[in-house]
């Protein structure tokens, strides 16, 4: 662990987002690191923490990835897979080229939620229908928030 008392030790968090502050704060845990330690014997609840699944401890920003619930982390890109026929494989999303960036996890409903992340800012992308693991897909996502009337969302399709 670092010493909480060195600043080079938290250098990294000067160009971090609030989820990598949260993560520092959540890794030094003692409960915490005892539910990873635990984690092959015992019924741990990873919402206990916040967190979608564990995440190992050991893994300080920028090379740790945890995935925050919903409820904690709700600034999220909710998305569902199109069926466009017509798009072209320029506007098609493959997670797999970001191999290196991406976590993952699955919940009960089989909702995907993505974290893609340099290792200081993130991207959230929920994935609500399909799948992003069988290759490039096509995506619509919804944005709220942006003055509209309740239960009107704005809904996207977002050209990568």
């Amino acid at each position: 662990m670092p010493d909480w008392l060195l600043a080079s030790e938290y250098a990294v968090l000067l160009f971090a987002d609030r989820r990598s502050f949260a993560w520092e704060w959540l890794r030094r845990s003692a409960p915490y690191r005892a539910a990873w330690r635990d984690r092959e014997v015992g019924e741990i609840v990873p919402s206990d923490f916040g967190l979608m699944k564990l995440e190992d401890p050991d893994l300080a920003t920028p090379y740790a990835r945890p995935i925050w619930t919903p409820a904690l982390d709700p600034r999220v890109l909710r998305s569902t897979a199109a069926d466009d026929q017509s798009a072209s494989s320029a506007n098609l999303l493959d997670i797999r080229n970001f191999a290196e960036f991406v976590s993952v996890a699955v919940d009960e409903t089989n909702a995907e939620h993505w974290l893609l992340s340099d290792g200081h800012w993130v991207i959230r992308l929920d994935l609500h229908d399909g799948t992003l693991l069988g290759g490039p897909l096509f995506l619509d996502y919804q944005i709220g928030g942006l003055g509209l009337k309740p239960n009107q969302p704005l809904e996207i399709a977002c050209m990568y």
